[in-house]
């Protein structure tokens, strides 16, 4: 991976879904083809009108009508144009194009090709040596079908062989690792410039300020544009033959979704599957009623024959219904099962956020202990990226995968655990803090538990509170007492950020608990408990000598997340003990 340069001679064209976009994603960048009097267009395909909670907040109004939704859309253009001014561009560098806020998937799918002849249009005019796009594997609706409108429109337009890159906003990037990965890394007047800009989309503040703002530090990440959003999903799609299409994942995550399929001549198909999950003919949204579609289930798969008039289909994506993102972004499919996995035994998921002190090390011993290790950077502003590349560059057990911005412990884990499953086919992930504490030597023990007693769970359990800092012990004692009171037999340590999860569990962590900070790893704890009454611990030695006692527990906002965690999980496990009671006297 390395840094994109640009030159006088550059003309960039970078597509926007909505005002925000724009410098959320390539702020910095835009900033260095300024500075390198690169020629810049950027083309915004909606106004964001359709922005519903900010404006009710805004306007203290539940019911937005469509001349509010049109004021709405002229202000997110007012705050696009003063934004770019910070960055350098004038009004004259950008393109309203002006499609309907979070309608571009319904655009996409009408087979309406007007966006594409747009985009044509300004790639001709503009002539671009570089193009800058969201990325397919984006989870948003609205970026993931402009990321499939950009390669048809430069199919279109005879510059197929236009360089492009991609950004991703929702979702981590897939790979950074990967040879068509780069970067922007900005400096401190850059991100100063970033963030005034950012600032300058007042609307967005309202709601999302501290999220967005995480965007004006540190690096923006760019992929390759030819990504088919498929490398690290849990959700593989590929067709078997011209009608049979594959849906490669667990039933459970299956449930309720909506697959879309876009076929070579333009013709889109919606087909709904049912809950619970069964073999039979599923809703479909645009084939003709008259025409069959069959659904038939495998141990680990659904399988999708198509009408006849569909065969061929090119594009496929999932979504959940009532979820604002999708499950997966656009993927290409390809007309053979995806290559098998290799066989490993032990992936370390090793979490890091500011951690460019330890986290080296940390990960460097990890490696000497497991198969495959994937540390995760989680949108730090220090030089943890740079260090855990390093150390990349230096093992091929190493993979490192990244956040955008600070998304949380616990989100980081779960984005690691979905890389390792759909990657390695491993019997146990143990997941280990990287500062440093705990010894890299107790991975095997943890593994080695984990299969000896088949156990969902086993935990590292600190064999000495009194090294801990002291908002952490007392944090932890208190987390203990109360989860016993739910659980009796529960562990002592309940927080312990060393832990073995067997594969069949990780799979019901992914699809049944959301990412978010500390609270996570109780979330599992509480899952694996509900499901086999029983989780093991080994007692492990720690090292909590200086330098190796930073933390990102917030002892307020943390703790507070963490009692109302266990006090929704109490409330749950006594309406489950009344409704037993009631049960067993009415027999």
């Amino acid at each position: 991976m390395e840094q994109l340069s640009l030159s006088a001679s550059d003309r960039i064209l970078i597509a926007a879904p909505h005002p925000d976009d724009e410098t959320l994603a390539t702020g910095g960048l835009i900033q260095r083809a300024v500075a390198a009097c690169a020629a810049v267009r950027v083309v915004f395909a909606t106004r964001g009108e359709n922005n519903l909670w900010p404006q009710r907040l805004a306007l203290l109004r539940w019911s937005i009508d469509a001349g509010q939704r049109l004021a709405w859309g002229q202000r997110r253009r007012r705050e696009a144009l003063a934004a770019l001014r910070n960055l350098g561009l004038d009004k004259a560098s950008v393109v309203f194009l002006r499609y309907p806020h979070r309608r571009l998937t319904r655009l996409l799918l009408s087979a309406d090709d007007s966006l594409t002849q747009r985009l044509i249009a300004e790639l001709r005019v503009f002539r671009p040596t570089l193009v800058v796009s969201p990325a397919l594997s984006d989870l948003h609706p609205d970026h993931n079908a402009l990321a499939l409108y950009v390669p048809f429109a430069l199919d279109g337009s005879a510059a197929a062989d236009t360089p492009h890159l991609a950004y991703t906003m929702h979702g981590s990037l897939q790979d950074y690792a990967s040879e068509q990965a780069c970067y922007v890394a900005l400096n401190l007047s850059e991100q100063r410039i970033k963030r005034r800009s950012v600032l300058a989309h007042g609307s967005q503040m309202i709601l999302s300020r501290r999220r967005l703002l995480k965007f004006a530090t540190g690096q923006e990440m760019f992929i390759g544009g030819a990504d088919t959003g498929s490398a690290n999903s849990l959700f593989q799609v590929y067709a078997e033959s011209a009608r049979r299409i594959v849906l490669q994942a667990a039933h459970s995550s299956l449930e309720g979704s909506t697959v879309s399929f876009i076929a070579p001549s333009g013709l889109a198909l919606k087909v709904t599957l049912p809950t619970p999950l069964r073999a039979g003919p599923p809703a479909s949204a645009a084939a003709d009623p008259a025409e069959c579609i069959e659904l038939k289930l495998s141990e680990d798969a659904a399988v999708l024959n198509l009408p006849e008039r569909f065969g061929g289909a090119q594009w496929a994506k999932i979504a959940r219904r009532w979820h604002l993102l999708d499950s997966t972004g656009w993927q290409k499919l390809y007309a053979e099962p995806l290559p098998a996995r290799r066989a490993v035994a032990i992936c370390c998921v090793i979490p890091c956020y500011n951690a460019a002190h330890d986290c080296g090390s940390t990960v460097r011993a990890a490696a000497r202990y497991a198969d495959y290790v994937i540390a995760i950077d989680d949108g730090s502003s220090d030089e943890t990226r740079r260090v855990l590349e390093s150390v990349a560059a230096m093992s091929s057990k190493v993979h490192v995968l990244a956040h955008l911005t600070n998304a949380g412990k616990g989100a980081a884990l779960l984005t690691g655990f979905r890389y390792a499953l759909a990657q390695f086919e491993c019997d146990a992930l143990v997941t280990l803090d990287a500062n440093g504490e705990h010894r890299a030597s107790d991975i095997p023990r943890l593994a080695a538990a984990l299969r000896q007693g088949g156990e969902l769970l086993v935990i590292g359990a600190r064999a000495d509170f009194r090294s801990l800092p002291l908002s952490s012990r007392w944090g932890n004692k208190i987390a203990s007492a109360l989860f016993r009171m739910i659980y009796p037999p529960g562990p002592q340590d309940t927080l312990s950020g060393l832990r073995a999860l067997s594969r069949e569990f990780v799979l019901q962590v992914v699809h049944g608990v959301n990412g978010g900070r500390y609270e996570t790893e109780l979330h599992m704890l509480l899952m694996a408990m509900e499901r086999s009454h029983h989780v093991a611990h080994i007692p492990v030695a720690t090292d909590y000598t200086e330098g190796k006692r930073k933390t990102h527990f917030n002892a307020l906002l943390d703790s507070t997340r963490i009692l109302w965690t266990l006090a929704r999980a109490y409330r749950t496990k006594r309406k489950q003990r009344r409704s037993r009671r009631s049960t067993a006297s009415d027999a």
